[in-house]
């Protein structure tokens, strides 16, 4: 087994995925590895009817962009430790198929990201990109679940 040196962290900014990012902090914090926490994201698309799509302008792309970069710069600084390197990625594309492809293209040791742990119904109504990327990751995964509300 090689030294984990590089960590992934994906995040959609959730409580869980922020969860999962402090573990990875405390992960990389022992084996003096870095972290980075990645963000995959599209521009809205607006559906209209009969089954075409208007894409967003170059103005409401510009603003998402922006506040993706607030939130990362917002996650930094609340992960923030000086014994462990932070940096931040922000991705246009799918979630699942940008994380395994940043993971594998970055030279990444590992993924830790976060999961809802959702069975039956709701999992397959809402589908999993943890599991996705535990499927098709070439890149170790380790999932970190999301703790349970009191």
């Amino acid at each position: 087994m090689s030294r984990i040196k590089t960590i992934l962290v994906p995040t959609d900014f959730s409580d869980g995925a922020l969860h999962a990012a402090r573990y990875a902090m405390a992960f990389a914090k022992e084996l003096g590895a870095s972290v980075t926490l990645l963000h995959a994201w599209v521009p809205p698309v607006y559906p209209r009817p009969p089954g075409a799509a208007f894409a967003p302008t170059q103005s409401v792309v510009d603003e998402t962009e922006h506040a993706v970069s607030a939130d990362l710069d917002r996650h930094r600084q609340l992960l923030a430790d000086p014994a462990v390197p932070l940096s931040t990625k922000k991705m246009l594309g799918t979630d699942a198929g940008t994380i395994v492809q940043v993971a594998v293209e970055g030279g990444f040791d590992l993924i830790i990201m976060g999961t809802h742990g959702r069975t039956g119904w709701r999992h397959l109504l809402l589908g999993s990109i943890a599991e996705e990327v535990v499927r098709t990751s070439e890149v170790p995964v380790l999932t970190v679940r999301e703790p349970k509300k009191a």
